[in-house]
């Protein structure tokens, strides 16, 4: 049992919060992880949860790398020297190493994630999200549908989908971009501008483009702000070449500079 209840009540405020997957929901769940941590200094989980959260604020958007990165890799180096065998903590090393933009390098703590805890729905994620984007989308595809079958009820589901469909838009396997996009659009809540990217590249490179450029609306009304610029700046897709297949498909769809 943790040693201060009071911290673990924070410390689960904070994944409630964090799994409501909005930008003032993680400031909230950042909050608490923080007051968790000031309550009990040996907590791990705290720090994991702050590292990973450090992570989602980049993704959606609700801030810049630069300002992440120092943070992220300090509570996730904390939780590690709590716990060393702690798969959360691998995790959490994991993705402040792709908030860096060092995918591949993340993907050996993630791998040691799922290996410590193979019941782990979102290392398995994204142990599939950094092969994804690191140019091994081929090899992302199993850990993906372990992901998706370990937790089908999952709260980051559209997550879940939409790197899945993006490892298929990377491997030219176009039908299937499309048909996991939708999956993703499906259950997708409206922050999730992300989860349609793999499904509008796929319609553009297909010149389905009627059915691209309505599913690009529905990405603006999520990120009004939505760019070519903007997805090279919070989309960590390392590998080049996918890179540029992602963009010139959200090209052909519509979207501009």
């Amino acid at each position: 049992p943790p040693e201060n209840p009071d911290a673990w009540d924070c410390y689960q405020r904070g994944q409630w919060h964090f799994n409501r997957i909005t930008p003032n929901d993680l400031s909230c769940a950042k909050s608490y992880f923080q007051r968790a941590i000031g309550l009990d200094s040996g907590l791990g989980a705290a720090y994991s949860g702050l590292a990973t959260t450090c992570f989602y604020e980049f993704i959606l958007g609700a801030a810049l790398p630069q300002t992440l990165v120092e943070p992220a890799f300090e509570a996730a180096q904390k939780a590690l020297e709590i716990d060393a065998n702690d798969a959360e903590a691998k995790l959490a090393l994991g993705l402040a190493y792709q908030l860096d933009g060092k995918q591949a390098e993340s993907v050996p703590y993630l791998e040691s994630a799922v290996a410590l805890n193979p019941s782990l729905a979102r290392g398995h994620y994204y142990l599939g999200a950094a092969l994804t984007f690191s140019g091994r989308a081929k090899d992302a595809i199993d850990p993906l549908e372990t992901a998706i079958r370990l937790s089908p009820r999952d709260p980051w589901m559209a997550h879940f989908m939409a790197r899945l469909s993006e490892a298929h838009l990377f491997i030219d396997r176009l039908d299937d971009a499309v048909e996991w996009g939708r999956k993703a659009r499906a259950q997708s809540g409206p922050w999730a501008w992300t989860a349609r990217l793999g499904l509008v590249s796929a319609l553009g490179h297909l010149e389905r483009l009627e059915e691209a450029r309505a599913a690009l609306e529905e990405m603006r009304a999520k990120r009004p702000d939505v760019s070519l610029s903007f997805v090279q700046t919070h989309f960590p897709v390392e590998y080049d070449v996918d890179k540029a297949s992602l963009l010139e498909g959200l090209r052909k769809a519509g979207l501009t500079e």
